[in-house]
């Protein structure tokens, strides 16, 4: 039985400056949220991009997890798409205290099994 999670949500009121500006501490927590969600990373470990934040992504075999930075905003993001079970949420917990957020916004759960789309839930503001 296939099954494929994605969860995305955004961070706003992030304290943590720290946190928003230096890519090791994203690649840290990115590899930490890898752990609580119980899955294994595939070939090259991390992608790291520069922009007023930064963006780190970790392909994990056909899924892959994405931790963004805006540092100016004081917001960042993470999306989980994963190819099997998982526990997102544990992950989400901790980005969140990592970052020292005010609060967090799930933006999309979208969940499907043996190709057909059992939950797709998007929320907007």
């Amino acid at each position: 039985m296939a099954e494929t999670k994605t969860i995305a949500c955004k961070f706003s009121g992030c304290k943590n400056d720290r946190a928003l500006t230096n890519t090791e501490m994203g690649v840290a927590a990115l590899s930490k949220a890898r752990e609580l969600i119980g899955v294994k990373p595939f070939g090259d470990p991390y992608s790291v991009f520069f922009g007023p934040g930064y963006t780190v992504t970790q392909v994990i075999g056909a899924s892959h997890l994405a931790l963004s930075t805006w540092s100016e905003d004081r917001e960042a993001s993470f999306t989980a798409e994963i190819y099997r079970g998982c526990r997102a949420y544990r992950a989400i917990r901790f980005l969140m205290n990592q970052l020292d957020a005010d609060r967090c916004q799930i933006t999309e759960a979208r969940y499907y099994k043996n190709g057909k789309r059992v939950l797709e839930r998007t929320l907007r503001r």
